[in-house]
């Protein structure tokens, strides 16, 4: 048993939502689980929900007082709370973090994973670094890292929270009637709103529809307001129990993120939108592993596409049991294992 102390370095907001603090989590849970690892995470900023689910989960959290999340100084203050701490391993995810964050850690002796997937620093100091972005292949960190970092990359890497790998399994019901939206912790431009109103343009009939809404999105008033309007639409906040409702669901519409992969996982059939730029796999996960139906950014919503598509998957169960199998074939959720591997073989 490695019995260790791990640092996670990361940040959550309405802003730039909460996937990296999930990844992180699931890495942590497994790390804790079968390592009796001790986990804090370290962090400039997170929502009261997720500092109450770090404690739920045994974990704490430490906040940093410093102007500029990736700055040096943040670098500076993170490796003093390694080294004060006599922490073993230090996991860093975020887009913040850059060149001037990680030139701090030239030399230490704790080790570093690097969580990534857009590739955008012009150097990583680290001994893991783990890519489970299906745009891996489109990413070269040759000569961005050191001699001896490991690069765990594509999605046989993919973290999983523990609540969805002990989750009962999923089927596809040949008769799909039951729709889940679903847009991250946030939502920053409102694509659940989008989604209601075409639903509603559509006018279909025995239709179930949840509304998972994130406890950071700051439009869910407008969504009471429509859930009063429309009897068949029932809205959900923060649900503890994401996995109960991956698998209620007959078709789920959703972000090209993070929530992707766990849906790809259960098999559940979806419709996705990127909803921020820098999202890269969904179009991968539809064109290459036919895992979801990827109807490009939210931004460029067309109704006429959607209504298409839609009706097009609600009506077909080959379509549908084709695509679970490819999600499932996709992602298997053995991630976590992959990882934790390879930080054995760095003792």
């Amino acid at each position: 048993m490695l019995q260790e102390k791990i640092v996670i370095r990361v940040d959550g907001n309405s802003k730039v939502g909460i996937g990296h603090v999930m990844r992180c989590l699931a890495i942590a849970e497994h790390w804790k689980l079968y390592y009796s690892a001790e986990v804090v995470f370290l962090t400039k900023e997170l929502p009261v929900y997720i500092l109450d689910l770090l404690e739920e989960k045994g974990f704490y959290a430490h906040i940093l007082s410093l102007d500029k999340v990736g700055s040096e100084t943040d670098g500076e203050l993170t490796r003093e709370f390694m080294e004060a701490t006599n922490s073993d391993w230090l996991i860093v995810d975020g887009y913040e973090f850059k060149s001037f964050f990680y030139s701090t850690f030239v030399k230490v002796k704790f080790k570093i994973m690097i969580v990534d997937d857009l590739g955008i620093s012009n150097f990583y100091i680290a001994d893991l670094l783990v890519n489970k972005s299906l745009n891996y292949k489109n990413i070269d960190y040759r000569g961005r890292t050191t001699e001896n970092t490991k690069l765990l990359l594509g999605p046989d890497y993919t973290p999983l929270r523990q609540e969805f790998i002990q989750s009962k399994a999923y089927r596809v019901n040949p008769h799909a009637r039951k729709i889940l939206i679903t847009f991250g912790g946030s939502d920053p431009v409102d694509a659940t709103s989008i989604i209601l109103n075409a639903l509603t343009l559509m006018n279909l009939s025995n239709l179930s529809v949840k509304v998972l809404v994130g406890p950071s999105n700051l439009k869910s008033f407008s969504l009471d307001e429509f859930s009063r309007a429309f009897n068949d639409v029932e809205i959900v906040y923060g649900s503890s129990e994401i996995s109960e409702m991956y698998i209620w669901a007959d078709l789920i519409i959703t972000a090209g993120g993070t929530s992707l992969t766990e849906i790809c996982y259960f098999g559940v059939p979806s419709i996705s939108y990127n909803i921020v730029d820098n999202q890269k796999s969904a179009i991968i996960i539809d064109k290459v592993y036919g895992a979801t139906n990827f109807l490009g950014n939210i931004s460029e919503f067309s109704f006429d596409i959607f209504q298409d598509t839609f009706i097009e998957l609600i009506n077909s169960f080959s379509k549908r049991k084709l695509m679970s199998k490819n999600g499932k074939d996709l992602i298997d959720g053995k991630g976590n294992e992959r990882i934790l591997e390879k930080v054995k073989e760095i003792h």
